[in-house]
């Protein structure tokens, strides 16, 4: 398993409901990210702690997560 930082990028169409066909819109998909590097703050991350591993041996390293909505 992937126990590492994550970053989800979710298109959503309010229109035609055709989120898929959100991916081809590189230029929007670009604009959202780069705004969302541009104002960053590590302290607005989500914060989750991974517990115990699959071995079983317990683990205190918190992972960090964020999404990214392009909403069109």
């Amino acid at each position: 398993m992937h126990f590492e930082n994550r970053l989800f990028v979710i298109l959503y169409d309010t229109k035609n409901k055709q989120h898929w066909k959100l991916k081809s819109d590189l230029r929007g998909i670009y604009t959202k990210i780069t705004d969302y590097l541009d104002n960053f703050d590590q302290n607005a991350l989500i914060a989750l702690d991974q517990g115990l591993l699959k071995d079983g041996k317990p683990s205190n390293k918190i992972i960090y997560s964020d999404v990214i909505w392009y909403v069109k």
